[in-house]
């Protein structure tokens, strides 16, 4: 019975991670309404693709930067960017180890968060739905590994009982 209930929590983590990674999906690439996505989706071409590339961020830490020394000007921005790409990733460093049942999950959480990173910010780039950011990825890969030192110091505390 209790292999039974084991087997039932598992498949329902992976029920948990395929709809956080749908949700993340829907709110990084279908965060405008049904129209605008529409309209957006409407004026796509290969050199509106590559006029988007020329605009995208491939320099590491330039927006990083770029939203703390203007805190003060742009708070808002700057928080959305900086604390909700964190944010975002967060369950995946909670979720990816959980689902490896005890096994080694550095490199699978900070290699799988930041391969689905650069799936969606790849998808934004060429579908025209967003904005091809690295530090994005890099914000994104953080959060997932905060969530995981989480779950390890949680992991610990809970079988020092």
């Amino acid at each position: 019975m209790k292999k039974r209930k084991k087997q039932v929590f598992h498949w329902f983590l992976w029920a948990a991670f395929l709809f956080y990674l749908l949700a993340l999906v829907d709110l990084i690439i279908f965060k405008y309404s049904g129209a605008r996505t529409r309209e957006i989706l409407s004026h796509w071409s290969v050199d509106a693709v590559r006029a988007h590339a020329e605009t995208a961020n491939y320099t590491p830490f330039r927006m990083i930067q770029l939203y703390l020394r203007h805190w003060e000007k742009i708070p808002k921005l700057a928080f959305a960017n900086l604390v909700y790409n964190v944010t975002a990733f967060f369950p995946f460093g909670i979720l990816v180890p959980m689902l490896r049942r005890g096994r080694r999950y550095l490199i699978p959480t900070v290699l799988g968060a930041f391969l689905f990173s650069l799936f969606l910010e790849t998808v934004q780039l060429v579908t025209l739905l967003g904005e091809f950011d690295v530090d994005d990825m890099i914000l994104n890969t953080l959060g997932a590994v905060i969530g995981m030192i989480g779950y390890a110091i949680v992991k610990k505390l809970w079988n020092e009982k």
